[in-house]
């Protein structure tokens, strides 16, 4: 397997990914500067996009 195969970029909607994105926000900004999980589950239900950037089925990235 080629690292490019490695790295997946996926549309994320369910509740457990969206808390993946909280926490890794959280690790990078802190606890203050993250968005909480209900306003990113509002956003997506209403027709927002997150995406996230796995390598080795690891959450590293988010958009």
């Amino acid at each position: 397997m080629t690292k490019s195969q490695e790295l997946e970029i996926r549309s994320l909607h369910l509740i457990e990914e969206l808390e993946e994105v909280r926490k890794l926000e959280t690790k990078i900004w802190g606890e203050n500067e993250s968005i909480p999980t209900h306003q990113t589950i509002t956003a997506v239900k209403n027709g927002g996009l997150v995406l996230g950037a796995y390598f080795r089925k690891q959450l590293v990235g988010f958009q």
